[in-house]
């Protein structure tokens, strides 16, 4: 899903007083009584517009859903979405961790709603997104983070006078990306003014912490997962990294020549059809002709969460329409149509700154059943594969050596050593026999391709043709992730890991100084460790553990009970794909007059609900003002810190968020209580974790987003669970 202007997602719960309670319980001109096209729910919703001055020129919305189960007993959490300028009800209510996601004009229920454990409240902060607004226009132009966290602070004392019996409920605030801010400071100041709620811990997801790490984490992050070129790379080290680029652009407002060279150079080898904030996922095809094609290609492959990558318009499309707003009781004051992220406000940017397989392997049973043969197996049949290769080309595969899958030698001695020089003369041997059994192929173009070890088998065997001036007419080669240079690829084993997220600081670096792969690759096949490189290789191991794919990995390890792979499997096809045009679906739901009305919801200033903002104006060198100072603060406070990354995003990778993290916990002198391990969801691989002083905790979600809950909805549940309940993330397999 891409999101032009978001950076980080921050979801509040809080809510805006309008009117004058007649009834004895004011939260009843709050309830939504249905919103349309939801499916049957027993639990209780809420949403509306509340005052956060006195001359009443600035009004917060808010969309509160109450737990599934025994919401009396079950903690309150308060939702913010970054930007800054992106509203928390389009994105964290429809796109992440809410109850319902949008499906054309319907909404359905999400499965691993936070709600299942805890009350949520959603709050769009500041004036100026989603329904927040202010009638004063001059508001918008310049708004900034201390601005940010006295309304919002406003808005949780008018929500609790509301809602009055949530005061004894343990308090927590999450948010993501530009929450790196928003929820840090926000608890900082109830910490100072001592509130009568009980706050009891903050979660921060791929926040923004401080300037200058967090965006240059972006260069290593583009390279590492081959987004841009090594002379791309080297320029963003030497020329303009990216927080020079971030500064310029944003802060300066003048971008010098050399930044704006290495940022297009930059920007044409990422392409634009590449999702920043989850650079494995697709992005929404605006033809829906074309997102029917792509959507029926994906079925076939993907058994894990079906994501839809169009939720963001589909969100957009939904909050945008009359019976939505309605039921939302929300009204647009300002601009046009609700947007996920502020066009209007102008944000101070200076606060961002303030803290092988092989050799030995078939390519029968690897490439023609598993890769791109013409079938695959599955409970005893072959099903059509329809992307096999033999769409295009004709396809002969070639087990070798001899010993390999069929291929055999009746000389048993030939296997006790075989190199690469006899693998390729006998290739070339059976080529040559083979023309002959098919002449008509002889003046075809033809081209060997491999992958893995056959950066060793596919070219050698070229160019032994080569040499021996055969009429194959020889056109080309290709190889995929092949091994080419001992030393150079072997020892990028551990920066990937590293960056990746699999191994920690320390072991990186252990890595770089004690011992690198290719050491350890070498060492093991002498059969013998030295000891620094076997302590090495024990704590990688350890901290990787078995339960993760490294051929793929963000994939799942497959499960050796049936029953239970076929319950995944079944639950992966009832949730759907990620539907990255679900902002348009909910911009046009909550621009429904119907919905409006069910959330208590008005439109004042402007025309319709948009996602973000049109009409705020924020200073946005509020994004160079770090916030590791005040994590510290709270720290102190006795207040529990998380911060946890989806794996995937490359706004604000994990490499300088755990860096940071790992750092703060150095600088306060919280020793490691649990060390950098998995922690699972269910009997998979949930990500890696750490905990400093049991009061700062830091975790990945794999195979996630920028939004984790969006395309990791289970797993961010589980770290979710675990956070507020106060207890570690699992780390063992769970039946």
């Amino acid at each position: 899903m891409q999101i032009p202007k978001c950076v980080i997602a921050l979801i509040i719960y809080s809510f805006s007083i309008h009117s004058c309670f007649v009834s004895g319980d004011p939260t009843e001109d709050f309830k939504i009584e249905r919103l349309p096209g939801q499916p049957y729910f027993k639990f209780q919703q809420y949403a509306g517009h509340v005052y956060v001055d006195n001359a009443k020129t600035r009004s917060l919305f808010f969309y509160f859903v109450e737990a599934e189960t025994q919401p009396e007993s079950r903690p309150l959490v308060l939702w913010l979405n970054g930007g800054p300028g992106c509203s928390a009800v389009g994105y964290g209510v429809f796109m992440e961790n809410g109850p319902f996601r949008p499906k054309g004009d319907i909404l359905i229920k999400n499965e691993y709603s936070w709600n299942k454990v805890a009350n949520v409240l959603y709050l769009e902060a500041p004036a100026g997104v989603g329904f927040s607004y202010s009638t004063n226009k001059s508001y918008n132009t310049l708004v900034n983070d201390d601005m940010t966290a006295q309304d919002s602070l406003e808005f949780l004392n008018r929500w609790f006078t509301i809602f009055n019996k949530y005061k004894e409920h343990d308090f927590y605030i999450g948010g993501v990306s530009y929450g790196g801010h928003f929820v840090t400071q926000l608890a900082n100041l109830v910490v100072e003014k001592k509130p009568s709620y009980k706050l009891k811990g903050i979660a921060l997801g791929n926040p923004l912490l401080e300037f200058n790490t967090d965006f240059n984490a972006r260069d290593e992050f583009y390279w590492s997962h081959g987004l841009i070129s090594d002379d791309v790379y080297h320029l963003r080290q030497t020329v303009c990294n990216s927080s020079k680029n971030v500064r310029e652009s944003l802060i300066i407002g003048n971008i010098s020549n050399a930044c704006n060279t290495t940022n297009i150079l930059s920007l044409e080898q990422v392409g634009a059809s590449t999702n920043l904030y989850d650079v494995t996922g697709d992005i929404c095809l605006s033809s829906g002709t074309s997102q029917s094609q792509t959507d029926n290609s994906i079925i076939p492959q993907k058994f894990g969460t079906y994501i839809d990558v169009c939720a963001g318009q589909t969100t957009t499309k939904y909050l945008n329409r009359e019976d939505v707003k309605k039921a939302l009781h929300a009204k647009l004051v300002g601009v046009n149509h609700w947007e996920p992220c502020s066009s209007v406000l102008r944000y101070d940017y200076r606060d961002l700154e303030m803290p092988m397989r092989g050799p030995g392997c078939s390519s029968i049973g690897a490439g023609a059943f598993v890769e791109h043969g013409p079938f695959k197996p599955s409970k005893g049949v072959l099903l059509k594969n329809d992307y096999s290769w033999n769409k295009v080309a004709n396809m002969l595969y070639l087990e070798s050596p001899a010993g390999v899958g069929y291929s055999y030698s009746a000389n048993k001695s030939f296997y006790n050593s075989v190199n690469d020089d006899i693998t390729a003369r006998d290739n070339l041997e059976f080529l040559n026999r083979w023309f002959t059994k098919f002449p008509e192929y002889k003046g075809r173009d033809f081209f060997i391709t491999g992958e893995s070890y056959g950066g060793h088998y596919v070219p050698q065997l070229a160019e032994l043709i080569i040499q021996s001036k055969l009429k194959f007419n020889l056109k080309g080669i290709a190889i995929g992730n092949p091994l080419l240079e001992f030393n150079t690829d072997f020892n990028s084993v551990a920066e990937f890991w590293w960056s990746h997220g699999l191994i920690s600081d320390s072991s990186y670096e252990m890595f770089n100084t004690v011992c690198n792969y290719s050491q350890i690759r070498r060492q093991h096949q002498s059969g013998t460790l030295t000891p620094g490189c076997s302590d090495v290789n024990r704590q990688v191991s350890r901290e990787i553990s078995k339960f993760v794919d490294a051929y793929d990995v963000t994939l799942d390890v497959c499960l050796p009970s049936i029953a239970s792979q076929s319950h995944r499997l079944n639950k992966g096809l009832y949730m759907g794909k990620i539907d990255v045009c679900v902002e348009d679906e909910t911009t046009t739901y909550l621009n429904q007059k119907d919905v409006l009305e069910a959330l208590h919801a008005r439109l004042v200033g402007v025309p319709q609900w948009t996602v973000c903002s049109d009409v705020l104006k924020y200073e946005m060198q509020n994004l160079e003002v770090p916030t590791l100072s005040v994590l510290g603060v709270l720290i102190k406070s006795g207040i529990r810190i998380l911060v946890y990354s989806g794996d995937q995003d490359s706004v604000i990778p994990l490499t300088g968020t755990r860096g940071l993290v790992n750092g703060l916990a150095k600088q306060l002198g919280l020793n490691t209580t649990v060390p950098y391990r998995v922690w699972f969801e269910g009997r998979q691989v949930g990500g890696w974790t750490q905990i400093y002083g049991d009061i700062l905790s830091y975790a990945t979600i794999r195979g996630a987003s920028h939004e984790a809950p969006f395309s990791q909805p289970e797993r961010s549940l589980v770290l979710f669970n675990a956070f507020v309940g106060g207890k570690p993330l699992p780390d063992q397999t769970q039946t």
